[in-house]
C-alpha cells in the first residue's frame, strides 16, 4: 500500500503515462508553482472593489434597460 502521494504516482499513475506513451522528459515529480507562467500574458489590471461593483450595477441595469425593450417588441409581435 503506498504510504505518500508520490508513492501513489509511482504506482498507479506513472505506469498509465507509460503506457500512453509519455517520456521521463514529459513527466516530472517536482514542479516548482512558485515561478511565474512564461506563456501567460500581460498582467491584468485589477480594479478597485467600489469600481467593480458599481461596473456590476450599471451592466445590470442595462441588462434590465433591454429586457423590457425586447418584452415590448414581443407584445408588439403577439399583437397585445
Amino acid at each position: 500500500m503506498p504510504e505518500t502521494e508520490a508513492d501513489t504516482c509511482r504506482m498507479y499513475v506513472f505506469p498509465k503515462l507509460y503506457e500512453a506513451g509519455w517520456t521521463n522528459e514529459q513527466i516530472n515529480e517536482q514542479h516548482n508553482l512558485d515561478i511565474k507562467n512564461p506563456s501567460a500574458g500581460e498582467a491584468l489590471e485589477h480594479k478597485p472593489p467600489e469600481e467593480l461593483v458599481e461596473s456590476i450595477l450599471a451592466k445590470e441595469r442595462r441588462i434590465v434597460e433591454i429586457t423590457g425593450e425586447i418584452k415590448a417588441i414581443l407584445r408588439k409581435g403577439a399583437g397585445k
